[in-house]
């Protein structure tokens, strides 16, 4: 049988030891932890982008349909002005052809905002998958830690049997 000081010792290094694994382990979850909240802090400012991007696109949107109406009174007064119709021949294929092409471009401008939206959505996505993954990896990391810890608190006295 071993001496009583070399028994202390080895319970003593095994307990260390499983208590390190441990509190690395807990330090991995806290660290997870953190990085998820961060992770969801970046998700809500891409919400709240993708929200100015939405408010910004509708304004645009809206000024520029005012100052089409706007081009199209005025070019209207102009031919009156003039003494032609403008609701026949030339000036009112000048008027529909401004017209069409400004329905063009609004369309245009929607598809953009959507592309720009949706790619914002992506990225609040990512942030919180990303977070949720950091989240794991630190709960999997501490659970680990746990079993090495039981582990080595197992050899521990195997070896101290032994002695």
């Amino acid at each position: 049988m071993a001496d009583p000081i070399s028994v202390a010792l080895m319970a003593a290094a095994t307990a260390v030891s499983a208590a390190g694994s441990i509190y690395a382990g807990n330090a991995a979850a806290a660290a997870g932890q953190y990085n998820q909240q961060i992770a969801s802090r970046n998700a809500e400012t891409a919400a709240i982008k993708q929200r100015q991007v939405e408010y910004v696109s509708q304004r645009n949107r809206k000024q520029f349909k005012d100052n089409a109406k706007r081009l199209a009174a005025e070019n209207e007064s102009a031919y009156a002005k003039l003494g032609v119709d403008p609701y026949s021949g030339t000036s009112l294929m000048v008027m529909l052809t401004n017209a069409s092409k400004m329905d063009e471009e609004i369309a245009q401008a929607k598809y953009a905002e959507s592309v720009n939206v949706r790619g914002i959505e992506e990225e609040k996505i990512g942030h919180v998958l990303s977070g949720n993954l950091e989240s794991l990896a630190g709960k999997t990391k501490r659970t680990a830690s746990y079993v090495g810890a039981g582990s080595t608190l197992l050899q521990g006295a195997t070896k101290i049997k032994q002695l």
